[in-house]
């Protein structure tokens, strides 16, 4: 694989966008070390959902699929179906996912998912949740679509307490200048998922095991050389301001009555 530089693909080579996770890989200095960083967060988020041959498993914001395409060939749910709010990603998730009748890829927003009261079973995201403006709406919209008894599993980056409410990073790097992040406290998270009936089953901090191998394959990259200034802001975010970086939340809907859902 040919990245050029200065190019996103640099730092995000393999399509996956994300940071990545690093605990199990030997090097940081390929490209195929990259990409299996990648891989390695969906499949520990992916771990704490118990996944069974029975399962509708939902990936929210799946961008081009390759995380959603994993899921269904190493965990194999009965089926897998993406979705993300940008058309052009959906497009590409459906022209080049492998030919399979259990997955799917659909354009939705967490505002209102494109799925039937109680049709999941398990709920994965892998690194979108800071890019949700609302997480009450989010959480409400997940509860809706998650059956009583179901799963989520979520790995996102998060503010530390001391930011107040919600600590919006505008422009975060040239990486993300087509969009928006908002770093939220994980209590914030935690707050709107409980209130729409959740139940909280634990948190855990894995930072220590994305950033230090995101930075190193960064410094790495033609991306660093090329553009040393944003590359150099990039790395020092974890420091500065971001909190654990793929901390998965799993927890579970709280028994609901039917009048109530």
């Amino acid at each position: 694989m040919t990245v050029a530089p200065g190019d996103a693909a640099s730092a995000f080579a393999g399509g996956y966008v994300n940071f990545g996770y690093w605990e199990h890989i030997a090097g940081h200095s390929t490209v195929s070390d990259r990409v299996e960083s990648q891989r390695e967060l969906y499949r520990i988020t992916l771990r704490e959902l118990d996944i069974s041959g029975a399962d509708i498993l939902l990936d929210l914001g799946c961008g081009q699929g390759r995380g959603t395409a994993l899921a269904l060939r190493e965990f194999r749910p009965a089926r897998a179906q993406g979705v993300d709010a940008i058309g052009d990603r959906v497009q590409h998730a459906v022209a080049t996912a492998p030919a399979d009748e259990r997955l799917s890829f659909q354009q939705g927003w967490a505002s209102s998912l494109p799925c039937a009261d109680g049709v999941v079973d398990k709920l994965v995201s892998v690194q979108a949740v800071q890019q949700l403006y609302d997480l009450d709406v989010f959480a409400s919209e997940a509860a809706r679509v998650v059956r009583t008894g179901g799963l989520i599993s979520l790995a996102s980056f998060f503010a530390p307490p001391s930011t107040g409410d919600m600590h919006r990073v505008p422009h975060m790097n040239r990486l993300l200048e087509d969009g928006c992040c908002w770093a939220y406290p994980v209590e914030q998270l935690i707050t709107s998922l409980r209130e729409a009936g959740f139940d909280l089953l634990h948190v855990s901090s894995i930072g220590e095991h994305v950033w230090h191998g995101f930075d190193a394959w960064l410094a790495r990259t033609d991306f660093a050389e090329r553009d040393a200034g944003t590359a150099g802001r990039l790395r020092g975010r974890s420091a500065r301001l971001l909190r654990d970086h793929g901390t998965p939340l799993m927890s579970c809907p709280a028994m609901h009555d039917d009048a109530d859902r």
